[in-house]
This record gives structure tokens, sequence and C-alpha cells, in this order.
């Protein structure tokens, strides 16, 4: 049988002695948090675009990554790094 290790026997304990002290702080109200006011929950029109717009960039940016890392993917399992070329020269 392996011997526990004296940081899971802590972990357990630690685990037993915040899992009693956590009911009694929840019942407590905090009276040092006062409620948001109301004005900082309407939203404008412009911030509602702006947001928006964030997003739209970012799903794009997402979407050129996917596109990106799908054709170095492709490029990484041809048989060449690069199309095959021909050179042909002349010299006089």
């Amino acid at each position: 049988m392996k011997p526990v290790p004296w940081f899971v026997a802590c972990a357990i304990a630690g685990c037993a002695a915040v899992g009693g002290a956590l009911p009694a702080a929840a019942q407590t109200p905090s009276p040092t948090l006062p409620a948001p006011p109301a004005d900082n929950l309407r939203v404008t029109l412009a911030e509602a675009v702006e947001a928006a717009w964030q997003r739209a960039v970012q799903a794009r940016e997402v979407q050129a990554q996917g596109r990106r890392a799908q054709a170095e993917q492709t490029a990484a399992s041809s048989l060449w790094a690069a199309p095959p070329a021909l050179e042909l020269n002349h010299r006089n």
C-alpha cells in the first residue's frame, strides 16, 4: 500500500476547515458592497453597435486563423514545401 503524501492530507483538512466556514459567511450580508446604480445598467446604441462590431471582427479573425491553420497543415503534409518550379536559362 502506498503512503499518502502529506499535501493530500493537508488538502483534505483544508477543505474540511473551509467547508465549515463558508456557509456561515454566506449567511451574513455584506454591508460594504452598495447596489450598483441603475444608470450603469443602461447601454447606449453606440456602445451596443461598437460591442457587436468588435464581436464580428473577432469572429472574422477566428475564421481567418482557422483557414490559415488548415492551409499550413495542407502545406506541411504535402511532399514539397512549395509547388515545384522549373527554370530554364540560356547563355550566349
